[in-house]
């Protein structure tokens, strides 16, 4: 059986958010706000606006920032509470990595799902935003075996190879995909376009 790469991450939740400081201390920015909604765990749709302007960019993996109509101010929720969320023409979804909830941002929606997951790690020593990639197949049945309805992540190296059951359909479409070198921006074309030959029903 296939099984989804695990990777095992440092998450820690930054609950402040853009505000005006106190005296002495740095001014922040105010919140800006998008109209949005968030998926409660039974699956009702939550309308509202969504703090849009969060001071880490991590911070859009793990939580929102929620303001009912009528209400004073935001109220935090997270993947505790919220199994999806979306603003303007940005959505996120909940996924279950490793021992956290986080939430993976939609490149391309469609039957082929290319979504995002981003994190302040490392590299050389020196901080920097990574992004891993995640694909899966939303019409693939329960018992595809090959197990395409599982949302499973690209890998940095073989990513092509891992891509072959997922465009089994239209194999041809790959072939502007790099083999060695992972490249977003080829991916997302080859997914757009095989979407393209699948409306959604």
């Amino acid at each position: 059986m296939k099984k989804l790469f695990l990777v095992v991450l440092a998450l820690c939740s930054v609950t402040s958010f853009a505000q005006p400081g106190k005296k002495g201390k740095e001014a922040k920015m105010a919140p800006s706000y998008s109209p949005g909604y968030y998926l409660n765990l039974k699956g009702d749709t939550v309308k509202g606006e969504v703090v849009t302007n969060l001071e880490e960019e991590p911070m859009y993996y793990t939580t929102i920032f929620f303001k009912l109509k009528g209400a004073a101010k935001p109220t935090e929720i997270t993947t505790k509470k919220a199994k999806g969320y979306g603003y303007d023409n940005t959505h996120f979804t909940m996924l279950k990595m490793g021992e956290n909830d986080v939430y993976l941002k939609y490149l391309e929606r469609g039957r082929l799902a290319l979504m995002e997951y981003r994190f302040l790690g490392s590299e050389n020593g020196k901080p920097k935003m990574i992004s891993i990639y995640f694909l899966q197949d939303t019409q693939a049945p329960a018992d595809d075996k090959f197990e395409t309805n599982i949302v499973t992540q690209l890998p940095d190296k073989n990513h092509k190879k891992a891509m072959k059951n997922f465009f089994r359909d239209q194999p041809i479409l790959l072939e502007q995909v790099d083999k060695w070198y992972f490249k977003i921006d080829e991916i997302r074309k080859a997914v757009q376009e095989f979407n393209a030959m699948y409306p959604v029903q």
